[in-house]
């Protein structure tokens, strides 16, 4: 749920239909704007990537995830893709 209005500039996140069965689509990504406080509800399979801020401002999210304990996300959330801890 994004806590500012997602915009274009801002970059929203963008998700590629039925990757969440076929990683190699060849759908195009569909990219989703959202108002402040607006759910958006996704499978958490699908390939998804925020797009970049060209802007100054913040982006906020409120980002929540429910899986089963044995499903891993190795693509978007990646030792060589996110921060190292």
């Amino acid at each position: 749920m994004p806590l500012v209005d997602l915009t274009a500039r801002i970059g929203p996140t963008e998700f590629w239909p039925t990757s969440h069965t076929d990683w190699e689509t060849p759908l195009p990504p569909v990219t989703l704007l959202a108002k402040a406080g607006q759910a958006l509800l996704f499978d958490y399979r699908l390939k998804h990537r925020g797009l970049a801020n060209h802007t100054a401002d913040v982006r906020p999210l409120v980002y929540v995830t429910y899986a089963k304990k044995w499903f891993k996300d190795r693509w978007n959330f990646s030792a060589t893709r996110s921060c190292r801890r």
